[in-house]
């Protein structure tokens, strides 16, 4: 998709963790495209659109403010996201970096997900998934949503401890500094109301949904590697449970 001479399409991701979808960036029109021409990939775009239909109504805007148009025929689908301002961070910085993002995220979900015991959920919360506006965050990549939903505050959960996890896989332990900050963040989801399993072994919970449901079973048979309580080393993991339940070492 060139024009001569200038380049009016830029191919941003020719797919991504098994899903059939490729994202390119429109220049004139200024907007990011989605397109596939797979069954699987259908499913994920179509996700992707509720997803975001379903926010934009919890935040009271129009659909419209997400997506700028949608196409669906045999063997094909396309969605045009409208593109969003605003700051992005890199998911693999370290907690003593993100705190005080992932402290508006929190407070973002709070106010935004219903106060009820099972809520829709995004399905692949993580910084890389956020933009941070002057008006706050604002939550994109639906592909992995879930209607139907889990329990409250699946997705905030999961978010803060990607966030702890992931910066720090490869050394397999976190500083005693990010150690404070993510027990720290742990306490503000369970004074939110985050409770059960969920709030005391998480990663044990996560595992057991994705393997629980026909939804993620489809998520993770695409993307073996994209949920990341599935492919953690189980002594950081226990390390991780550690800190969230209040034992500091």
């Amino acid at each position: 998709m060139f024009c001569s001479g200038r380049r009016t399409s830029y191919l941003l991701r020719p797919t991504s963790h098994g899903n059939d979808v490729s994202v390119f960036y429109l220049a004139p029109s200024d907007v990011y495209r989605k397109v596939t021409s797979s069954a699987k990939g259908m499913r994920f775009i179509e996700s992707e659109r509720e997803g975001l239909r379903w926010y934009a109504s919890r935040l009271g805007e129009s659909p419209a403010c997400f997506i700028k148009s949608y196409c669906t025929v045999p063997s094909y689908s396309r969605l045009d996201l409208q593109t969003i301002g605003g700051t992005r961070l890199n998911y693999m910085s370290p907690l003593r970096s993100t705190a005080r993002y992932l402290e508006l995220c929190v407070d973002h979900y709070v106010k935004t997900w219903p106060r009820v015991a099972r809520v829709p959920c995004h399905g692949d919360l993580t910084l890389d998934n956020v933009f941070f506006l002057d008006s706050g965050p604002r939550f994109f990549d639906w592909e992995h949503f879930k209607p139907t939903g889990e329990q409250w505050g699946f997705d905030i959960a999961y978010l803060i401890l990607f966030s702890g996890s992931l910066p720090y896989a490869l050394q397999g332990c976190l500083p005693k500094e990010d150690r404070a900050i993510l027990h720290g963040l742990w306490r503000r989801l369970i004074d939110n109301g985050l409770d059960g399993s969920l709030s005391r072994q998480p990663l044990d919970h996560f595992r057991s949904v994705f393997q629980g449901s026909a939804h993620w079973r489809r998520v993770v048979k695409a993307s073996p590697r994209k949920l990341f309580p599935m492919t953690l080393d189980r002594d950081f993991g226990n390390d991780l449970h550690s800190i969230v339940n209040g034992t500091l070492q």
